[in-house]
């Protein structure tokens, strides 16, 4: 019976798998890719149907193609980010070339191509084009690149979260847990009013969520390995949802047809940052002694031209000592010592409920207790 049963079971599971792309629709969502759009027309405006539109990735060497339909239009979806050259082909016109034309991840990038009455021997070409404004959508987003994230300073960690700062709307990043609760460091943030677990962060189309924590991300990709990161905080698309703050999708390089690679330290202790509010308003003289170092680095290139491409990353976990305790100030110590004996009083500054506890701890002789109120 049990073996009669694994049979049915292993069947079942078979059949399905076969039967499912029969009742599965095709994904167009555009989150994680660009499109390339346009309509195309000749001297006099009128549009040029049936004309072969083709995008070629200057660094992958990879096309794609599309045809005109009968009102000119074009729409090439799905597109890698990167930079194009785009060309057009119709009987009777000179083809028509446009280099450098960017296209963006969660963003329509429109070309208009103008052809002209000619020889196929003789060409247009455009060298570059003037930035378009976004017609095609109305979501406010923005979008970071890779050569701004490596290039801009970033703290915490190196990470790319930090520049999120920059967007409008957004309320500066902040460490809300511990590193046993976060090891990957990640800030959560404030935008446009909501709060900090609305946000939705999506890593090469995976939810990018801390289950136990979800106002966290829970893997920080290295700066060296992202590609673009795009932040829509307002009119996003419907396949951007599970988010009521901002949908953030982060896109990770994939390799191309040159060699390239680098190389990152990074160092951090005490001496580089300032007091803290709390520890100018509690007196403080020194400073936590507190010392962090990563080191990592990436490189990329082709396996196969114009086919296949490898790109890994990698970046030595954290290294140094951090000694979080610090030094009371003599009010501090004053109205500790006192607080037990005026505890009853109603004028005093803490309620009757709370009664201090000194706990040692293991830090260096002036440091040597750090004090807590529990709930008498």
């Amino acid at each position: 019976m049990i073996q009669r049963a694994k049979y049915i079971l292993t069947a079942f599971l078979a059949g399905a798998f076969l039967l499912a792309p029969m009742f599965v629709q095709r994904l167009n969502g555009q989150v994680l890719y660009g499109s390339v759009v346009g309509t195309v027309t000749d001297q006099t405006g009128a549009v040029v149907p049936e004309a072969a539109v083709t995008i070629t990735n200057v660094n992958t060497g990879q096309a794609r193609e599309g045809t005109t339909d009968d009102a000119g239009y074009y729409s090439i979806r799905n597109v890698l980010e990167g930079t194009y050259d785009l060309s057009v082909k119709k009987t009777g016109f000179r083809p028509f070339l446009e280099k450098g034309v960017q296209v963006s991840i969660n963003t329509v990038t429109r070309i208009n191509p103008g052809l002209q009455l000619g020889a196929v021997t003789e060409s247009v070409t455009v060298e570059a084009s003037a930035a378009v404004l976004q017609t095609t959508k109305s979501d406010v987003s923005v979008n970071l690149e890779s050569r701004a994230m490596e290039n801009l300073p970033l703290a915490n960690y190196r990470s790319y979260q930090t520049l999120i700062n920059l967007v409008p709307g957004v309320t500066p990043g902040q460490f809300q847990n511990a590193i046993a609760d976060t090891p990957g460091r990640s800030l959560s943030n404030n935008i446009n009013g909501q709060e900090r677990g609305a946000n939705n962060t999506r890593l090469d189309g995976s939810a990018d969520i801390l289950v136990t924590l979800p106002h966290h991300a829970l893997y920080i990709a290295p700066v060296e390995s992202i590609e673009e990161v795009n932040i829509s905080t307002n009119n996003f698309d419907a396949e951007q949802g599970m988010t009521g703050g901002a949908a953030i999708t982060v896109v990770t390089k994939a390799g191309t047809n040159d060699f390239h690679g680098s190389l990152f330290v990074f160092h951090d202790n005490s001496a580089l940052r300032a007091f803290q509010w709390d520890e100018n308003r509690a007196g403080e003289t020194r400073k936590p002694k507190g010392i962090r170092n990563f080191d990592g680095g990436s490189i990329g290139g082709p396996i196969k031209k114009n086919k296949l491409f490898f790109s890994p990353t990698g970046k030595a976990p954290s290294s140094g000592r951090t000694a979080p305790c610090s030094n009371p100030s003599r009010r501090m110590t004053r109205c500790i010592a006192s607080e037990k004996a005026t505890s009853r009083n109603r004028n005093s500054w803490a309620p009757r409920f709370w009664t201090p506890r000194v706990i040692p701890s293991r830090c260096p002789p002036r440091r040597a207790a750090q004090y807590h109120f529990r709930k008498g």
